[in-house]
């Protein structure tokens, strides 16, 4: 039975992964056309999703570890990264695909304070509706339940989590979008055009 449950415990975080990093994408790609005043189709957003699927779960553990290693070394270094990954890794991923890791600091240079600042008010938010989501779904999340049930508690979560990555793609692209203009030149069509590059290759 312990088997049992680790292993559907270990499938429900899978599964939490692979939604939330699809729902990533494709939330980006709504916010973008929604802010240049263009529809678009849940089926193309879905499919920018898996589109940049893979390099969303890269380069999140790359900066995972990353800053782990910066916790254990010295913790200063470790929130340092924490605030540079989460504010601009979005962005960088979803748009420019090249140079991540050199993108990310150039963008994240001289705006550390500003940049935490906005993490923090998000990460309020986001805590207070991940507890609100946590008391609706209590139910089906009780010690004894079934690995159906934690499945179907797994998939409850991620659509009610949609607003949440919607409120973080919307923060993540704006974020990108003045520190990219800060350090060179942005616009709204810029970034449109960035994330349908692949369609003219």
């Amino acid at each position: 039975r312990l088997f049992a449950r680790v292993g559907g415990l270990a499938v429900v975080a899978l599964l939490s992964l692979i939604i939330g990093t699809l729902i990533r994408g494709a939330a980006v790609w709504v916010v973008t056309h929604d802010a240049a005043g263009q529809r678009t189709g849940l089926r193309d957003a879905v499919r920018f999703g898996l589109q940049r699927f893979w390099a969303f779960v890269g380069w999140s553990l790359v900066a995972g570890l990353a800053t782990a290693a910066g916790f254990v070394a010295c913790v200063l270094p470790g929130i340092w990264l924490a605030v540079v990954f989460g504010s601009v890794l979005t962005g960088v991923v979803a748009f420019e695909r090249g140079e991540v890791w050199h993108r990310c600091f150039a963008l994240g240079k001289g705006a550390w304070w500003r940049l935490a600042g906005r993490l923090l008010v998000l990460g309020l938010l986001l805590v207070a509706f991940t507890r609100a989501v946590s008391v609706i779904t209590a139910p089906l999340a009780s010690s004894d339940a079934a690995n159906l049930a934690l499945l179907g508690l797994s998939l409850v979560r991620s659509v009610l989590g949609i607003p949440v990555k919607l409120l973080s793609a919307a923060a993540a692209v704006v974020t990108y979008a003045e520190r990219r203009h800060a350090t060179g030149h942005c616009t709204t069509g810029d970034l449109l055009a960035d994330l349908h590059a692949d369609e003219h290759r």
